[in-house]
């Protein structure tokens, strides 16, 4: 009879954190604010926040009456497994960022500043991903539901890029491309920030890369749609991070997507060596053109660094750099970079003039972690990444392990280039609880059939 509750249990568990999944791949992606972009990060947040919260009060109320009930769903855990790792590393990070938060001299840092990155929404990804690692169900309506929002989403973004806005997200007089009259800032889809729609489209176009070839129904060449789709508006954005993600994402997806096959997985790793050592050897020996990501980066090749170089990047990350100096194991709290003395960034151009822009945020979310959360949390974030890459790169990987983990190589390679916002980050958040998710299931398949036998 205990038993058979505990079952219950994780019945209920599992049906809501599925809902929770739907809502973040449906509802929260495509919902937008009556007042447009100019109040969606607020409107975003409390859509986030408030289903974070109620999924939580769930779980805790699950949990809460099986401890009452003395029942048990029987499915603790009870040997140190890789995906065990990333779940304990995760819980470190969490630790260490509230660590950061009380050790902070700066206020704003448990509910953030302008880009509600506190200890609130740092809780809030760290729980969901935990809960969907341990409760969820991995399965096809996934892919799809993930399919149709993304087209709804790439279909939208297309039709503002041709100069329209069927939905009057714009202010008045304004559309894509036109910012402020004094920063040139670009806004598009449901999302709002260039950088931010295509941090979204970067960990979908993963998921489905993937999927197209490690699921194993013929209907999955459904998925060429949304992926295309997405493949477009990111090269349409004009976003470089975006252009380097499927670029890298696939060359480093080719061994995953070998399968079992080891021959063929050692050729596609040194296929993938191979050509990330010639692309690094061009940009040595040849520089290219006199602009561009390719330019920029040959310089850097060169030892010759430019403040302006990636947008301002370069002047970002060296000055954050300079800041980590100062609070080097527990930062300056979540989301505290704005409120500390940097000097903002100033360049000249040629259709706005001089622009002169204060910085909130690193532009790379690993160094954005490391200065305003501090080392430890950055070890412990990225020791989370590399155990979910372990095991994603395991020849016995299944189909959901596959496009869940497409979906976090994608969405951290551009996020070198990115700002984590609760606009963007609870995709990576959410699929890479479904790798850790998959990667706790024995054996069990339930994006498509098991794949073959391991073959020389």
């Amino acid at each position: 009879m205990a038993e058979h509750g505990g079952k219950r249990a994780f019945s209920c568990a599992a049906v809501v954190s599925d809902v929770f999944v739907a809502y973040l791949l449906s509802v929260y992606l495509l919902a937008v604010p009556a007042g447009g972009y100019s109040n969606i990060t607020v409107f975003k947040y409390a859509l986030f926040m408030s289903a974070c919260g109620i999924y939580a009060a769930l779980m805790l109320f699950f949990a809460v009456r099986g401890l009452i009930r003395g029942r048990s769903s029987g499915r603790t855990p009870r040997r140190l497994t890789i995906c065990n790792i990333a779940r304990l590393a995760l819980c470190a990070f969490l630790l260490f960022s509230a660590l950061s938060a009380a050790f902070s001299p700066w206020g704003g840092a448990v509910v953030g500043g302008a880009r509600r990155e506190g200890l609130l929404t740092v809780a809030a990804y760290v729980v969901t991903c935990l809960l969907v690692s341990r409760f969820s169900r991995p399965a096809p309506w996934m892919l799809w539901m993930s399919g149709i929002s993304v087209s709804l989403f790439c279909v939208l973004s297309l039709v503002q890029f041709s100069g329209a806005d069927p939905l009057g997200l714009y202010p008045a007089g304004t559309a894509w491309a036109a910012g402020d009259g004094v920063t040139p800032v670009e806004f598009f889809g449901t999302v709002g920030n260039a950088d931010l729609s295509v941090a979204v489209l970067c960990a979908s176009a993963g998921a489905f890369f993937m999927a197209l070839f490690r699921c194993r129904r013929w209907t999955r060449l459904f998925l060429l749609v949304p992926m295309a789709l997405a493949v477009t508006v990111i090269l349409k954005s004009g976003v470089e991070a975006g252009k380097v993600a499927l670029a890298a994402g696939v060359l480093l997806s080719l061994p995953v997507i070998a399968g079992k096959n080891r021959r063929l997985r050692r050729a596609a790793a040194v296929f993938a060596a191979a050509v990330i050592v010639l692309f690094i050897a061009v940009l040595a020996f040849r520089t290219p053109s006199s602009s561009g990501i390719l330019y920029e980066a040959s310089e850097l090749l060169h030892g010759r660094w430019n403040d302006s170089f990636g947008s301002g990047r370069i002047y970002i990350w060296r000055n954050c750099l300079k800041l980590f100096t100062e609070r080097p194991l527990f930062g300056g709290g979540p989301d505290t970079l704005g409120s500390r003395d940097l000097p903002p960034f100033v360049r000249w151009d040629p259709e706005y003039g001089m622009l002169k822009r204060s910085i909130d945020a690193a532009h790379n979310e690993y160094l954005n972690i490391l200065v305003n959360q501090g080392f430890f949390a950055l070890v412990s974030y990225l020791s989370s990444l590399i155990a979910g890459a372990v095991h994603w790169y395991r020849p016995d990987n299944d189909p959901a392990a596959a496009a869940a983990g497409g979906a976090v190589l994608f969405y951290s390679i551009q996020a070198f280039f990115g700002i984590s916002m609760c606009l963007s980050a609870p995709y990576m958040w959410l699929a890479l609880g479904i790798l850790l998710r998959a990667g706790s299931r024995l054996r069990e398949d339930r994006i498509g059939r098991p794949d073959p036998p391991e073959t020389e």
